[in-house]
């Protein structure tokens, strides 16, 4: 993981400061964006050129990388989002949505691995996702 700052990315949207962990491969993808841009701009700069659909292949291919960059930060935003809000529940309740729903174990196993009856994790999961439900 990498921290970025969006605002250094997205000047137009973000006004101050504003740091987020982002997976290595986004935050490289983020980073060729800048590059290439910033390139694409001296190159226009040094033509004359004042506009920028002057190749259509230059967009399509800035479009496409645009949207999945776009979609690779809205999800680590919403994952640093939801950990933040785990982050925020009992220790009981934490350990046992991350157990349920990260690693994939079933009430019975969590129930079993600590020694408590399957209602009680039912019960402790269903108020987990309330209190997140609250969060969001």
């Amino acid at each position: 993981m990498k921290r970025i700052n969006l605002k250094v990315h997205y000047p137009e949207i973000y006004e101050a400061d504003f740091y987020i962990d982002v997976p290595d491969d986004c935050a490289g993808l983020l980073d060729d964006f800048l590059r290439e841009t910033a390139a694409h701009e001296r190159t226009q700069r040094n033509r004359g050129s004042k506009h920028t659909l002057d190749n259509e292949r230059y967009l399509y291919h800035h479009a496409v990388k645009y949207k999945q960059l776009k979609d690779d930060l809205d999800i680590a935003i919403e994952r640093q989002q939801l950990y933040e809000a785990i982050n925020k529940l009992p220790e009981v309740q934490a350990k046992r949505i991350y157990a349920y729903y990260f690693l994939g174990m079933t009430q019975k196993e969590i129930a079993l691995n600590e020694g408590v009856a399957q209602s009680t994790v039912a019960l402790s999961l269903d108020r987990a996702l309330s209190n997140l439900k609250k969060y969001f």
